[in-house]
């Protein structure tokens, strides 16, 4: 999964500006973690893309190590 969105993040018009803002010094929320992914916090960013969000939140929800706290719960811990 990581890796789908490392790829995705690499043609997000989004990312591309910010990591430009970075490159020229500019404040940024945008960060590179060590792995190449870029991260907002200590949170992955995630491009504004219907198919791997719903990819990440079928893993989320149907993971052997998930158990459905309720829509709440699961979203604060996705967020």
């Amino acid at each position: 999964m990581r890796e789908k969105i490392w790829k995705a993040q690499g043609e997000d018009p989004k990312v591309m500006k910010e990591m430009n803002n970075v490159k020229l010094g500019q404040d940024s929320l945008f960060q590179v973690s060590k792995d190449g992914l870029v991260v907002i916090g200590n949170r992955i960013y995630l491009p504004d893309d219907k198919v791997l969000k719903s990819e990440v939140l079928k893993e989320a929800y149907e993971s052997k190590l998930a158990i459905h706290p309720g829509s709440t719960k699961m979203y604060r811990a996705l967020k």
